[in-house]
């Protein structure tokens, strides 16, 4: 028998890999701005990341952690985020959601991270100002000053801004132009004398619009 001889065996070595990857978000932070009346389903903002693992140690989903208040939802696979809810700029105008991604991993177990998206409401004009009043009476002697103020009429509007900025006119019912209406404060002042054997009353139209585009009106006697 010859010592010297040999013999030899092929030993493969697999290396398995371990989840060792966080997921990291493209961005540290996510910003959007969204008008108060988009539809359902309306995509707000994209977020993605990326993980070094591989197979399902680097495969990531994607979840609302906080601060979506029922209004928001995110694809799991896509990290799309969109509407699910009405929106209101005069009940809140902003949000601020933290996004969580998190991987498949198993061994040692999954790893996550987080990121914060701010959704800024933009203001729309969906509200129409509101007078006080909808009739409103006075009455006087027909000797009145000319220029004195005979009565004031007010509106409010809840949108903000130019959308919410009221202003007034005079459509109707002076047919001799004897009274005129402050456009920003709804003085109404009399402009020419009064005579009552000629005219025993008036009714005035007046109307509130706000400066948004298109405007939202209202009208008062």
């Amino acid at each position: 028998r010859r010592l010297n001889e040999l013999s030899s065996v092929n030993l493969s070595v697999v290396v398995a890999d371990v989840n060792d990857h966080t997921p990291q978000f493209v961005q540290s932070s996510y910003s959007a701005s969204i008008k108060e009346d988009v539809f359902g389903g309306y995509t707000v903002e994209i977020v993605s990341t990326t993980d070094d693992d591989i197979g399902l140690n680097g495969v990531v989903s994607y979840s609302i952690a906080s601060g979506d208040a029922g209004k928001f939802r995110i694809s799991p696979s896509s990290g799309v985020v969109s509407t699910i809810g009405s929106l209101d700029y005069e009940s809140v105008k902003s949000y601020n959601m933290t996004i969580m991604a998190k991987d498949s991993g198993s061994y040692p177990g999954a790893r996550s991270s987080t990121t914060q998206l701010s959704v800024a409401i933009e203001d729309v004009n969906d509200n129409k100002p509101i007078f006080t009043r909808s009739i409103y009476s006075t009455t006087l002697p027909e000797n009145r000053a000319i220029g004195s103020t005979i009565a004031t009429v007010s509106a409010s509007d809840l949108d903000f801004g130019l959308n919410g900025r009221v202003r007034f006119n005079k459509t109707g019912g002076d047919q001799f132009e004897q009274f005129s209406v402050n456009p920003t404060t709804g003085v109404v002042s009399l402009d020419r004398s009064l005579d009552y054997e000629t005219t025993t009353s008036y009714r005035l139209n007046v109307v509130a619009y706000d400066e948004g585009v298109p405007a939202q009106t209202a009208t008062a006697e």
